[in-house]
């Protein structure tokens, strides 16, 4: 060990010397030497030291989101095929006749719209329109909800933006989409690609807000790199987010095929800490009563365990779509005042942190940097002096 650490200062004064005198290469066969040259070891040492832990912070604090405006999703998980209608009525308090009857009126409000409004006969979407008792204390996330029936058919329309391959030149797009076609199929991806999205095709295509808009109406789903979720999410912008349309993200490992078929079983409901109501959808109009039925019971068995303070914080739960009047599907008879306002915390990220160590280039000073990159250079009184030594 204390070889070792005889090297390592060897090999300090050396880039010293070389540093003071350039182009010189000066030996140092016998360890020790003068306070002086100690000294400035040890300034070398700490000024090493800053250097790693500002170069550390810089990449977090880039690759990083702030807390508070940081979109999270779930992760996607097995969704069981078998839904035990009688125990999810009885955990919730659910009313089935009401509910199938709700399902009804609704599709009758549409049909009486219909000769009104030639838009019907396409998907018209339909929403659950939720309210809480309380305004839960959360950072911004989107949560992913298992359906019983897929929201899209076999005939949708999908694109799978993907990042940039090494070797690859980036500007070659479609050689870039070849190589992810035979990727897919070596993963035995049954789910029909439309539209293979490199993403410096998604940076330099579609940078204006037309060109998201023409994507956005093109594709019904969309599907994203895991690695480079949180910049294509940023990247597309509000138009994306306000139609609920973000792209899902996919590991591009082992089982993919299979994640693949789980997150066209999922929902998707923002939740937010600025109010208390909330939509998340869960069919469309060319849907069974009893397929969206069932999806209303599967959706609501996740939000009772994913919504900030669980099912006794919601109040009421209306199904509605953008062309209807909502319909009240349940009510909850409870006190308000019974009900505490839920608290959830985020994730802290690592670039929270506040890094502070003495500035080895200015005597008797303190540098501090801030996780939004503020830096702060303070002088030391003798009182500071004496506490830290």
């Amino acid at each position: 060990m204390e070889r070792n650490t005889e090297k390592k200062r060897l090999k300090i004064k050396r880039k010293i010397q070389e540093e003071n005198e350039p182009g010189k290469y000066v030996r140092l066969n016998k360890p020790g030497g003068s306070q002086d040259e100690g000294n400035k070891v040890k300034k070398f040492e700490k000024k090493l030291k800053l250097e790693k832990k500002l170069k550390k912070l810089k990449s977090e604090v880039m690759s990083s989101d702030n807390e508070e405006s940081e979109v999270k999703t779930t992760e996607l998980s097995p969704i069981s095929q078998e839904l035990d209608i009688n125990k999810v009525l009885n955990q919730l308090n659910f009313d089935k006749p009401s509910i199938i009857s709700g399902i009804h009126a609704l599709f009758k409000i549409l049909e009486q719209k219909k000769n009104e409004n030639q838009l019907l006969d396409l998907d018209t979407p339909i929403f659950l329109l939720l309210s809480s008792f309380k305004v839960p204390i959360c950072p911004a996330r989107t949560v992913r909800l298992p359906l019983k029936h897929m929201l899209h058919d076999e005939d949708s329309t999908v694109c799978f933006i993907v990042s940039d391959v090494d070797g690859i030149i980036k500007k070659e797009h479609e050689k870039v989409a070849e190589y992810y076609e035979k990727l897919f199929i070596e993963k035995g991806v049954e789910t029909k690609i439309n539209k293979i999205l490199p993403l410096h095709e998604l940076k330099t295509e579609y940078n204006e807000f037309e060109m998201k808009r023409k994507l956005l109406a093109t594709y019904d789903v969309f599907f994203v790199d895991g690695k480079i979720s949180k910049y294509v999410s940023k990247h597309l912008g509000k138009i994306f987010y306000k139609k609920r349309r973000l792209p899902i993200p996919i590991r591009m490992e082992h089982g993919m095929a299979q994640k693949m078929k789980y997150a066209m079983l999922r929902t998707s409901i923002n939740i937010q800490g600025h109010g208390n109501s909330y939509s998340v959808q869960i069919g469309h109009c060319h849907m069974k009563v009893m397929e969206i039925f069932e999806n209303i019971l599967t959706a609501c068995e996740a939000l009772a365990k994913e919504f900030p303070g669980g099912w006794e914080n919601i109040k009421v739960v209306n199904l509605k779509t953008d062309l209807s009047m909502a319909v009240p599907l349940y009510i909850s008879l409870k006190n308000p005042d019974e009900i505490q306002v839920p608290k959830i915390r985020g994730k802290r990220a690592k670039s929270c942190n506040v890094y502070s160590d003495e500035l080895s280039t200015k005597n008797n000073s303190k540098v501090t940097v801030y996780p939004s990159g503020r830096v702060l250079v303070e002088q030391l009184s003798a009182k500071k002096r004496k506490r830290n030594n």
